[in-house]
């Protein structure tokens, strides 16, 4: 018999995403002392719990948007939350952990089962796709959940003010990597294509800079989730390359290729999103000595400290983005001493040994 605490995670992603790698990177370091079972919308993730040795379940979820499917959002979301009550008896459950604030599951399991514990993380800002519904849905997670965990200050500041809010940062357990000698000066663009992740802007830039970059190369590596919307954005991401005449000077890679391949190949990460809570490309970048360029987007400006780690621009500004991006082209020797003094901050800030001590604080706080 099981005498460790369980503790249910519920997460909605439909693939590999910063959240995952970060909520991951914890429990992995904490299944000693938790046993943790995790409710997955993606069985693609199921993979990555085996190799950690972590149990998991496969749950439909709708996900509140702006789609037809959010139609069917409340009958699914009562039906999720039978299954769930049943677990969490079966299983003995003592915390739901749900790993985003869209996912009013947790709310359900409170209202039926007071005496379980619930942790919500907050993973988005007002101005993300819940604009419409965000402080609808804050408030609603706010009332119900015992602790939110905000994964930034930026975060933090658009919740109601409440002795259950605690501050935690994600982080990564990525392996140190060594960069590589290479020719051709190379931006990355890290991130799954979904419209506001900027990858557009960043087509546009490039090709205002290339009149000074010629020799430069532009990798996005990335995946669509399948997800019609995003194939959209996709193709319209692969049309301006080619209105712009860059095929010659733009690639992409798959989402499902190693980080620790891609990273020791670039120069520069760029990152132009609209929105962002944290930003586990722009800490990880940072992990590996690369500079990021990024949008004043929320987490980001938490991570980079402008001019000393990276580079921090206005939103929809391509003027102010391509000046950026041939500053650190021109610049190899300021693009290097950026990459070294971020590899330093991020790894004394972000330490992941400090955001499992205060994640397991929330547990202990919640168990006792």
């Amino acid at each position: 018999m099981n005498s460790k605490v369980g503790i249910l995670v519920v997460d909605n992603s439909l693939g590999l995403t910063g959240a995952f790698k970060s909520i991951i990177a914890f429990h992995k370091n904490m299944k000693s002392k938790y046993h943790f079972i995790y409710a997955l919308n993606s069985p693609d993730l199921g993979a990555e719990l085996e190799k950690a040795g972590i149990e998991f379940i496969k749950i439909r979820f709708v996900e509140l948007n702006k789609s037809w499917s959010v139609l069917f959002y409340f009958p699914m979301l009562f039906a999720n939350t039978i299954i769930l009550l049943k677990l969490i008896k079966r299983k003995k459950i003592r915390v739901v952990h749900i790993n985003d604030m869209y996912n009013l599951l947790g709310v359900m399991v409170k209202l039926f089962s007071p005496n379980i514990k619930v942790v919500y993380h907050v993973r988005l800002l007002p101005d993300s796709y819940l604009k419409p519904i965000y402080s609808y849905v804050v408030n609603i997670i706010s009332r119900y959940a015992d602790i939110l965990i905000p994964v930034s200050k930026a975060v933090l500041k658009n919740l109601p003010m409440s002795n259950k809010n605690r501050l935690i940062y994600d982080a990564s357990d990525m392996q140190p990597i060594n960069k590589k000698d290479t020719e051709v000066f190379t931006f990355l663009y890290v991130g799954n294509f979904v419209r506001g992740k900027g990858q557009d802007f960043a087509i546009r830039a490039f090709a205002k800079s290339l009149n000074e970059i010629s020799n430069a190369h532009l990798t996005f590596i990335g995946g669509t989730f399948k997800n019609s919307a995003n194939n959209l954005f996709f193709q319209e991401v692969q049309k301006l390359v080619k209105d712009h005449q860059l095929q010659q000077h733009v690639s992409f890679l798959p989402s499902n290729i190693s980080i620790g391949e891609v990273y020791p190949t670039g120069n520069v990460v760029l990152n132009f999103s609209q929105s962002e809570s944290f930003s586990m490309v722009c800490l990880e970048s940072q992990l590996s000595g690369i500079p990021v360029i990024s949008t004043r987007c929320g987490g980001p400006e938490e991570i980079i400290k402008h001019g000393e780690t990276g580079l921090l621009v206005d939103k929809n500004d391509i003027n102010h983005m391509s000046e950026a991006m041939i500053k650190l082209f021109k610049n190899r020797e300021y693009t290097l001493a950026l990459g070294r003094n971020a590899k330093v901050m991020a790894s004394e800030k972000f330490r992941l040994e400090d955001s499992i001590d205060k994640l397991e604080n929330v547990y202990e706080e919640l168990i006792n």
